[in-house]
């Protein structure tokens, strides 16, 4: 998708769309086409017998927490059924809960044929996983797909043991309800301050779109103690841990709040 960011290494690097991220690393794998995400048609005008499989993020992550249209993703695995290819979501941003629901595709009822899954599935210890139907991981032969440190034992015991923490603690629901408070709060900070576009995003993944360059307020905002990610130039990006504490969040909303208001006391 136009948007889209997968990662750095080679053959998830071809499957980015920002040039920034591909340039440098040209000629990357062929094959790969870009569909405008949240739009169906032009989706179903890329698809033809040559293609493999439609991959997409539930949200856009680094793109600036795009959330598609309601109904984007039951067009999208209708199509994919269609025209019979695989319907591949990376949910390595946006699932084990970050969203509100386990995974993000829930929201709208829709289920994979892959799935990628990383981050926060480690509790901090890097591992990744692929998901699938069974038919799919059948059709993999004995040492077609492998890795020097698939399967580590480390990792895999801080995988079950954050599985089993975010389950028994529900942190779905926690990033739910944490993730409204939140929300209404950068509500709050828009209607006041001229200077912020939206506010956009489900669960503990959201973002403040602002009208102007956002780097000295997030220097800023650092010198205050808070550290805010950032997509682009002019966005805030809001991913906390599912476990921060409601006092946490509204001491993030006050330092965001200064700066900003710092920001157009200084452009009058």
């Amino acid at each position: 998708m136009k948007g889209a960011f997968h990662g750095k290494t080679y053959g998830s690097l071809s499957a980015t769309w920002n040039k920034k991220y591909r340039d440098p690393f040209g000629p990357l794998l062929e094959g790969f086409d870009f569909a405008e995400y949240g739009d169906p048609r032009s989706l179903e005008q890329l698809v033809d017998d040559d293609t493999a499989a439609v991959l997409a993020e539930p949200i856009q992550g680094e793109g600036g927490i795009i959330v598609p249209p309601q109904d984007y993703f039951r067009q999208v695995r209708e199509i994919c059924d269609k025209k019979g290819v695989l319907m591949i979501l990376d949910e390595i941003q946006t699932g084990l809960g970050r969203t509100g629901r386990m995974w993000a595709s829930e929201h709208w009822g829709v289920v994979p044929d892959i799935m990628t899954v990383s981050k926060g599935l480690g509790g901090g210890i890097p591992i990744g996983a692929a998901v699938g139907r069974d038919e799919v991981i059948a059709s993999l032969k004995g040492g077609e797909h492998t890795s020097t440190f698939a399967g580590n034992p480390l990792s895999c015991a801080a995988g079950s043991a954050a599985l089993d923490f975010i389950t028994k603690n529900d942190l779905p629901s926690q990033a739910r309800r944490k993730g409204e408070m939140m929300k209404g709060g950068l509500a709050k900070i828009a209607s006041a301050h001229k200077l912020v576009k939206e506010v956009r995003g489900m669960g503990l993944m959201l973002a403040m779109q602002t009208r102007v360059d956002i780097h000295s307020q997030i220097l800023s905002a650092e010198q205050k103690g808070v550290i805010f990610a950032y997509s682009g130039r002019d966005t805030f990006r809001f991913l906390p841990a599912l476990i921060i504490k409601e006092g946490e969040i509204a001491r993030g909303l006050e330092v965001l709040e200064g700066v900003i208001g710092e920001e157009e006391t200084n452009r009058l």
